[in-house]
């Protein structure tokens, strides 16, 4: 099957030794961009929305009863 592409090519006046490129790699790039730009997005509705106590303040007090 190589042979008849190879030689269509050769009719087109393609050069099948010549590189054509990564088909894959703008993909991948564009999937990684959105990959990022959905985790920076939730990181910042979470620290935003949902902000963690770092120190909450006690519900209550306790005290130390000592025996006698």
């Amino acid at each position: 099957m190589l042979k008849h592409l190879e030689a269509f090519w050769k009719s087109q006046g393609i050069d099948p030794d010549e590189h054509i490129g990564n088909m894959w790699g703008w993909k991948v790039s564009y999937i990684g961009l959105g990959v990022l730009t959905f985790l920076i997005a939730l990181y910042f509705y979470r620290a935003t929305y949902h902000p963690q106590n770092i120190a909450p303040e006690p519900t209550h007090q306790t005290e130390e009863v000592s025996k006698q």
